[in-house]
């Protein structure tokens, strides 16, 4: 079960994470390609820019024994960071214990990303597609 599950995650993040395929590979900068510097300062940037409130819809969800329970989705607004406390369906405030992206393990995610969001001390049965993770007012 943890496998299959596992997989569909990845999977799902594979499917709404990957850029143009169709590029050019020829010269990557032609094809909409951005160096590495400047993705970097990008980040910072939009994370600096995004001090609102956050707000992400759930898409799917996925239980892995021994450690939580991972909420996916797009982040409609704000940032959130592993150690961030987050409210699940309107529920109590949780813990985020891990973040999760296609190929990367980032310590944020900010507006317009598509990553899982763990919690430790979610059930399955909390929460249902099409609900909001939301900061805590």
């Amino acid at each position: 079960m943890i496998v299959r599950s596992t997989a569909s995650f990845f999977l799902l993040l594979l499917l709404f994470g990957c850029g143009n395929e169709s590029a050019s590979e020829s010269d990557p900068l032609d094809a909409g390609a951005m160096p590495v510097a400047d993705l970097d300062d990008t980040r910072v940037a939009e994370t600096a820019a995004s001090s609102g409130s956050f707000e992400m819809l759930i898409m799917d969800i996925f239980s892995i024994s021994g450690k939580g329970v991972v909420v996916t989705g797009q982040v409609k607004s704000g940032a959130i960071t592993v150690g961030d406390t987050a409210c699940v369906s309107g529920g109590p405030p949780l813990t985020v214990t891990g973040i999760e992206m296609f190929r990367e393990t980032p310590d944020t995610l900010t507006e317009g990303d598509m990553g899982g969001l763990l919690f430790a001390d979610l059930s399955k049965d909390d929460v249902e597609k099409g609900s909001f993770v939301r900061s805590c007012d």
